[in-house]
């Protein structure tokens, strides 16, 4: 193993924090390959959703994600990442190797090489022509015309409270 020298929770794995947190775990496991395994894990989740897994990296809230990393505990794909990846074969496998990659026990986790190869075979068996990124660039489209729609729908009900709060005497 080797020392982990990183104490901000964004991008590590499990036992990374282990090793900073040792009042909570006084034996965590020792460091090895796999942490690597683990972030490449983190970076598919941003690939495949165009976020950082814990949200916006901010100071404050270190106190909060870092207990939740230690744990292993994985957020939620945000929507519509969560539906969109069930049509598409692509995502399908992008999704697949990233929770493979994020396994709690680090002797879980395939190697950055097993995971190589089966996005390598996924790519190959797609069908002819696939990837096209209007289709998928549509759904998300969509997905943030219905979210602003939403916001909008908010925002005038909000003024039109306000408007009836301020005429009454």
């Amino acid at each position: 193993g080797f020392e982990g020298r990183f104490k901000e929770p964004w991008w590590r794995a499990p036992e990374e924090m282990q090793v900073q947190m040792t009042s909570e775990y006084p034996n965590p496991p020792p460091l090895t390959e796999k942490v690597d395994v683990y972030a490449l894990g983190n970076i598919l989740w941003d690939l495949l959703t165009t976020h950082s897994p814990w949200g916006k990296m901010k100071k404050e809230r270190q106190d909060e994600v870092r207990p939740k990393v230690a744990k292993g505990e994985l957020p939620k794909l945000p929507p519509p990442y969560d539906k969109i990846t069930l049509k598409d074969p692509a995502l399908n496998a992008l999704k697949d190797a990233m929770y493979k990659c994020l396994r709690l026990n680090p002797e879980d986790r395939p190697s950055a090489g097993e995971i190589a190869e089966e996005l390598a075979e996924a790519l190959g068996n797609l069908p002819e022509g696939f990837g096209d990124k209007s289709k998928f660039k549509e759904e998300i489209d969509k997905f943030d015309r219905k979210k602003d729609k939403k916001e909008k729908d908010k925002k005038k009900k909000d003024m039109h409270g306000s408007k009836i709060a301020a005429s009454k005497p």
